[in-house]
């Protein structure tokens, strides 16, 4: 137990060994234990622990509770005759369960037929539940994507000639320049007409856009005369989107010794220090999605 009261009624942690204070469940003494060897925590002082769900507090759980603030951390809570200690519970009655250590399929249930009245959701260890497992994945930092095409074919320009169209217009300075862009991080190319570009930093779509659209014009002028893109000019098409957030795909978990209880958590489940995953990334196991954890706890702090 991290927390505990003292005779002002305040939450307090152990300040030293054999401190004393009062339970904030059952109200009987508790006592202070501290060591170099051993994180500080109360115990109590004529009998075991009070809340059947407790398990030993490490430093992995301490990091994620400190992200917020005290009132929301190991929050009891009484339900039916029966109080428990959630490790976090947020003001919206989110609670958060950060678990460190294998869990019974039926205290897995029990838990969230408890707490997950007004929602829960888990956060694991996978150092320790998930520590043979290792997930793979591609980063794409997409800022920036700009899209055009052009006619496949037109029925008031007789002449109209797609392949010859598009060898001209990509002889200009402007595109290669774009395909030769040191910031093109994808380029791909669809039905012959249908052009993509994305950069990871932004562009200034409007001046593409005014250079592109003069470009259509200037070819056709070229390769036909001055009517040809005002009969085809709503034929050409250019867009543009910028893509504020990272993303990453191609996301695979490779299971191995892996924990089965984690498959009987009902709620949704995000692994933390899993092989593979870099230190500022956390996963989302039943969307099979990588999240940035900066994202995540900006989410859960709001309701702070």
């Amino acid at each position: 137990m991290r927390y505990a009261y003292n005779e002002k009624n305040d939450k307090i942690e152990v300040s030293f060994s054999g401190e004393r204070a009062k339970c904030p469940d059952c109200d009987s003494i508790v006592i202070g234990k501290k060591g170099p060897f051993k994180i500080k925590h109360w115990s109590h002082k004529t009998k075991n622990e009070c809340d059947s769900w407790y398990e030993p507090i490490t430093e992995w759980h301490l990091n994620w509770q400190n992200l917020f603030p005290i009132q929301y951390r190991e929050v009891s809570i009484s339900k039916n005759g029966k109080t428990h200690r959630a490790d976090l519970k947020l003001k919206n009655s989110l609670v958060i369960e950060i678990q460190n250590s294998p869990i019974k399929i039926s205290e897995i249930e029990e838990r969230e037929k408890f707490y997950g009245e007004n929602n829960m959701i888990w956060i694991l260890n996978g150092e320790k539940l998930a520590r043979k497992s290792r997930i793979t994945y591609k980063f794409n930092k997409k800022q920036f994507s700009l899209s055009f095409s052009i006619p496949a074919y037109s029925p008031l320009v007789s002449q109209y000639d797609m392949d010859e169209f598009k060898v001209t217009l990509f002889r200009n300075e402007l595109l290669l320049g774009l395909k030769n862009d040191k910031n093109l991080i994808n380029y791909r190319e669809n039905n012959g007409n249908y052009f993509e570009y994305e950069f990871d930093t932004d562009k200034d779509f409007f001046e593409i856009d005014s250079e592109l659209s003069y470009l259509f014009q200037k070819t056709c002028n070229e390769l036909y005369d001055y009517n040809a893109y005002h009969k085809m000019f709503s034929d050409f098409n250019i867009s543009f989107k910028n893509v504020k957030r990272d993303n990453y795909s191609q996301v695979k978990l490779n299971k191995l010794y892996w924990r089965s209880f984690i498959d009987n958590m009902s709620f949704p489940v995000f692994i933390d220090s899993l092989n593979g995953l870099e230190s500022d990334l956390i996963y989302w196991y039943q969307e099979n999605r990588i999240i940035k954890r900066s994202d995540f706890i900006n989410k859960y702090l709001k309701y702070t």
